[in-house]
């Protein structure tokens, strides 16, 4: 938890422009909770990964393939039961974010999480999540699919402009037809 804590407050502090990626400390520091993530995020909790992630891909920073491979195992075992509908998005947004490529296992258990998640997304995260498929060109299994768009008719009405567009911008990318419904939902 300390490690994805510590990534997390980094990334907010650097995003917010109190530190800076390029300051000789926050590159060692970053340096180091990569190393350090290899050795720990097997023991991680869903949130732990999901905030890592974020934490890396906010700071646009390139992992190594060994702290890629813990994290994405992470997302293998603990995507199908344990993510929450934040970590589902939060996660999707930054492997799109850093255009990290999962691997098909990874993929099957984010999938799987989204779906399930799906009727407990805000807008920010049913857009988000989309928009990380999209971006990755990685179109949602059909089941996966039908639960996000049930959550655009449940949330339409709700959704900023910047969910609707990115919303939008996912489907035509995706090339997946908007149905009857959630088209309605977003007028």
């Amino acid at each position: 938890q300390g490690v994805s804590n510590i990534v997390h407050a980094l990334a907010t502090m650097c995003a917010c422009g109190v530190l800076a990626t390029e300051s000789p400390a926050v590159f060692a520091a970053l340096t180091a909770l990569e190393q350090r993530t290899c050795g720990v995020a097997v023991q991680m909790t869903s949130q732990a990964v999901a905030n890592t992630v974020w934490g890396f891909a906010t700071l646009k920073w390139e992992l190594g393939s060994d702290a890629w491979d813990a994290l994405e195992a992470g997302i293998v075992r603990l995507g199908p039961c344990d993510m929450n509908a934040q970590e589902v998005a939060n996660s999707t947004w930054g492997f799109a974010t850093m255009s990290w490529e999962l691997g098909d296992e990874a993929w099957l258990a984010l999938d799987e999480a989204a779906a399930r998640t799906a009727a407990d997304m805000n807008p920010q995260a049913m857009a988000n999540t989309l928009w990380g498929y999209a971006t990755l060109g990685r179109p949602p299994a059909p089941g996966t699919m039908a639960a996000l768009e049930s959550a655009v008719v449940r949330l339409g009405k709700a959704m900023n402009t910047q969910d609707v567009v990115n919303l939008l911008w996912s489907y035509v990318t995706l090339e997946v037809d908007m149905g009857a419904k959630p088209r309605a939902a977003l007028e």
